[in-house]
């Protein structure tokens, strides 16, 4: 779900609000978490603070102003099945990884991002079949190796559910998710031919996303 609703966010369809380019003048008012697509350059933008009817601003005013903050949730890069692309998507995550570590913009639905705690960590949720081509063909044969160590926990999955089949792995702050408890129930029932009470436990749980916690997704070149 997570990484759907980041490429969704990215894609210029999507929009609230639709501007051909920078310069185009925003007209009406607009609440924060809108988010406005500029055709002319092809990204996306969160609004973050709102914009009141007849504030005069253009595309760019806005982001200038600081109140559209560009998107920048997935990143286009190959999968990594040979020394030479293992390098480069490891290279990409050090390099999101130290942006991570502070405060950032444009990395979190809501578009300010938290900077990762020590305590926290990050987690590369990987699709089955990265991790192999990556220990064998990338990190095997690194003079450097412990350069190219992976700077966040790693945990593999089957797949992304309904997401893009291209989506391949998502670096997460470890508290951009949690699991909370929705509903508990304890229900009886006496056998009296055995004498003996059953005791049965319901419990279902609800992921809760955080908005303010830093995300990237990582997703085959679509042209």
């Amino acid at each position: 779900v997570l990484a759907e609703r980041c490429v969704a966010v990215m894609d210029l369809s999507n929009a609230d609000v639709t501007l051909a380019t920078e310069g185009a003048s925003i007209s009406g008012a607009h609440e924060v978490n809108e988010v406005f697509a500029i055709t002319g350059n092809s990204k996306t933008y969160i609004l973050v603070k709102p914009i009141a009817s007849g504030a005069g601003l253009t595309g760019t005013t806005a982001i200038a102003g600081g109140y559209l903050i560009e998107y920048k949730l997935v990143t286009e890069i190959a999968k990594p099945v040979d020394d030479t692309t293992g390098e480069a998507f490891i290279e990409q995550v050090l390099a999101d990884a130290e942006v991570a570590s502070d405060f950032s913009e444009g990395r979190s639905l809501n578009g300010n991002t938290l900077g990762a705690s020590s305590e926290a960590g990050l987690v590369l949720v990987m699709k089955q079949g990265i991790m192999p081509s990556l220990k064998v063909k990338t990190l095997a044969g690194a003079f450097n190796r412990d350069e190219l160590a992976m700077p966040a926990e790693i945990v593999v999955v089957p797949d992304f559910g309904d997401a893009d089949d291209d989506i391949y792995a998502v670096l997460v702050d470890r508290r951009i998710m949690r699991l909370h408890n929705t509903y508990r129930a304890v229900r009886e029932n006496m056998n009296g031919q055995g004498d003996f009470l059953n005791m049965f436990y319901h419990t279902e749980n609800t992921a809760h996303i955080s908005r303010n916690a830093f995300v990237k997704v990582y997703m085959v070149p679509q042209n």
